[in-house]
């Protein structure tokens, strides 16, 4: 009753009787109060908005304050949301006064054009790496995923298919007649939605991410708010707030060398005794942390991870960030956590690259690790009729080596097809191949050449040019 009084109070008012006789007192106070209620429950129907989704209406500008820094201009642009989900579009005349913001300038002049696919701003974060716009173009793309909430309820196929688009660098392609939902991997819960919105939300913390150069005071003042309690203290979270007071000491790399060598060394164990080898170091170590559970003894590298993750998320100082973002990736890699699954894993290590030089090799061996380990399981899933579990880590682990493009179909398959090989071999720089043949030799090429990267940098250690000298040659 209520809903229907909302929809039709006005017309209800306006069928009330009027009351043309001046001594019809009566009548015209009842019309009143027929009047007043309808006022009165149309004023009860309205919810209010939550600060992100707000239309804010731009300033004039000759009244714009002018801001005299990026940082303050993140600030402004955020408004308290520090997932940029719908952030204020600032007027020109703000910003004469900044010198070196052209990336939050170049995404100011993208936003106001309201771009309604993800490829435009995909590509202006691709071309200001390390810069506010990667957060910022990622916020956005949150927003308008956020906006069709109703439709991803309802559980609309295009709607989940557009939400990938725009929370991934996987490109468009016309949907498959029959294929299997490229959500596939997403952690099948009770609220998929909330879950696919919460993948977005760290994706979009990573972007803050992105490089040290990025102002994240304004970012780390919004996560304070009660209602981010749960952003705050995630990973992410809490490495954007300890870059805010960064220990003077430089980073001690030795925990992520250990933590790499590892994985590297299991990634290049092809052979049964090089195989047992990796098996007794990875015993030992499970009982140094201590981790045996009634005679048994679990895979140690996920608690390794997180071991050497808790070490550097505090510190604050590039190298640890960068360090701590690596082992997150390696753990999210090993799956089995909240937000492990996704495909921007490989990326991620990619940014590491922009926190310290001294990082580089570590993140080259740590991403010719996961590259190998997706390239071995997309090869059992062939052979086994499994290829659509194995996609999204092949996916992430070559976008994240600097392959590409890669369309969304390559999910959507369920079994290797012509456009399977066809999308490897584009992506990988080969010549066009519609076969399985062309599509592996394309990949295991791409391999090799990343292992060749490690096998020949003079600053990894030997025992890391060994193994990556391994992998090339076997994968020739």
């Amino acid at each position: 009753m209520l809903w229907q009084i909302c929809r039709h109070g006005e017309r209800h008012s306006k069928d009330l009787p009027r009351c043309r006789a001046p001594a019809c007192g009566g009548e015209a106070k009842r019309s009143l109060f027929w009047l007043t209620l309808s006022g009165l429950l149309l004023s009860a129907c309205a919810r209010e908005i939550p600060p992100h989704l707000r239309v804010e209406a731009p300033a004039a500008s000759s009244e714009a304050a002018p801001i005299a820094s990026e940082t303050d201009a993140l600030a402004a642009l955020l408004r308290g949301d520090p997932l940029a989900r719908r952030p204020a579009l600032l007027d020109d005349a703000q910003l004469v006064g900044i010198s070196e913001a052209e990336a939050l300038k170049a995404w100011l002049e993208l936003a106001r054009e309201a771009p309604e696919t993800a490829a435009p701003l995909q590509a202006l974060a691709a071309q200001a790496p390390g810069t506010v716009a990667v957060g910022l173009s990622r916020g956005w793309r949150l927003g308008r995923v956020e906006a069709t909430t109703p439709s991803l309820l309802a559980e609309d196929r295009a709607a989940w298919r557009d939400a990938l688009l725009w929370l991934s660098a996987l490109g468009p392609a016309p949907e498959l007649s029959a294929g299997r939902s490229p959500w596939a991997w997403l952690p099948q819960g009770e609220r998929p939605v909330e879950d696919m919105l919460a993948y977005g939300e760290a994706w979009v913390l990573r972007g803050w991410l992105d490089g040290p150069d990025v102002p994240v005071g304004p970012v780390v003042e919004a996560l304070q708010a009660t209602a981010y309690d749960r952003l705050a203290l995630s990973p992410e979270g809490r490495l954007l707030r300890a870059r805010m007071t960064p220990n003077a000491a430089p980073a001690d790399l030795t925990a992520l060398d250990r933590l790499v060598d590892l994985w590297l060394e299991r990634a290049a164990a092809d052979r049964d005794s090089e195989q047992e080898a990796h098996r007794a170091r990875c015993e030992a170590l499970a009982v140094e942390l201590g981790l045996e559970e009634e005679g048994r003894l679990p895979d140690p590298l996920p608690a390794l991870a997180e071991q050497v993750f808790e070490g550097y998320a505090a510190s604050g100082t590039p190298d640890a960030t960068g360090a701590a973002l690596t082992a997150w990736s390696l753990r999210r890699w090993a799956g089995g956590c909240a937000g492990c699954a996704g495909l921007d894993r490989g990326a991620t290590l990619g940014a590491v690259e922009r926190w310290s030089d001294a990082l580089a090799p570590r993140v080259a061996a740590a991403r010719l690790a996961m590259l190998k380990d997706a390239v071995d399981r997309f090869e059992v899933g062939l052979k086994h009729n499994r290829m659509g579990e194995s996609a999204v880590r092949l996916a992430d682990a070559l976008l994240g080596t600097g392959a590409g493009p890669i369309d969304v179909t390559f999910l959507e398959r369920g079994a290797p097809a012509p456009g399977t090989w066809l999308t490897l071999t584009r992506a990988t720089g080969a010549p066009d191949g519609a076969t399985p043949e062309d599509g592996l030799a394309a990949l295991r090429a791409w391999l090799a050449a990343q292992a060749d990267r490690v096998a020949e940098d003079p600053a990894a250690p030997e025992a890391w040019k060994t193994w990556a000298a391994r992998i090339a040659r076997r994968a020739r």
